[in-house]
Formats: C-alpha cells, sequence, structure tokens
C-alpha cells in the first residue's frame, strides 16, 4: 500500500514538474518576445532620436542663415537711412540755394522795371 502511495505521490510529482516546466518555457518565451519588443523599442527610439537631430539641425541651419539674412537686411536699411539722410541734407542745401537764385531773379526784375520806368520817363 505504501509502494502504491509512492508511485502515486511520484506521478503527482512528475506532472507538477512538466508543469513547472511548461510553465517556465512559456515564460522564457514571454521574456524573448519582451526583449525583442524591448530591442525593436530602442531600435525605433534611436532611429527617432537621430532623426530628431537631424531635423535640429537642418531647422539650426535655416535659423542660422534667416539669422544672417536680417542681419544683412538690417545693414542694408541703415545704408539706406544713411542715404536718406544724405539727400535729404543735398535737397534741403539745394533748395536754400534755389531760394537765394529766386531772390537774385527777383532783384533783377525789380532792377530791370526800374530801369525801364526811367527809360520810359526819360523818352516821355
Amino acid at each position: 500500500h505504501l509502494q502504491a502511495q509512492l508511485t502515486e505521490v511520484g506521478v503527482e510529482e512528475g506532472h507538477r514538474a512538466e508543469t513547472l516546466q511548461a510553465h517556465i518555457a512559456s515564460l522564457e518565451k514571454q521574456l524573448m518576445h519582451v526583449s525583442t519588443t524591448v530591442e525593436e523599442a530602442n531600435s525605433t527610439l534611436q532611429a527617432a532620436g537621430e532623426e530628431h537631430k537631424g531635423k535640429m539641425a537642418v531647422l539650426y541651419l535655416q535659423l542660422s542663415e534667416k539669422d544672417e539674412a536680417a542681419r544683412t537686411l538690417g545693414e542694408q536699411l541703415h545704408a539706406a537711412l544713411a542715404d536718406a539722410e544724405r539727400l535729404q541734407g543735398v535737397l534741403e542745401t539745394r533748395a536754400e540755394e534755389l531760394r537765394v537764385v529766386e531772390e537774385k531773379v527777383r532783384a533783377v526784375d525789380v532792377l530791370r522795371l526800374a530801369a525801364e520806368e526811367r527809360a520810359a520817363g526819360a523818352e516821355g
């Protein structure tokens, strides 16, 4: 009877061992799957990081170019303003010269009219 009980316990333990081994094999498969998933995720993340770095480099380059363009435009604007101020000065000088010339022309007209009146008076 004891032998039968020992045999039964042995069979049960054998079943438990097989079940445990099957469970361990299942867990190993799951672990492999998780490892693969983690590796793929790492790879994807790394690729995304590289892509992000590339995009950031392009954006930085574009920003640098735009900054340089803005600086160049600023310099051109500054030069144009300086030219405009210089032109304003030239125009003001020309306007003053024109006023002087107009005054001289008026003075000459006044003298001419006076001379004509004297001539007319001398004739008459």
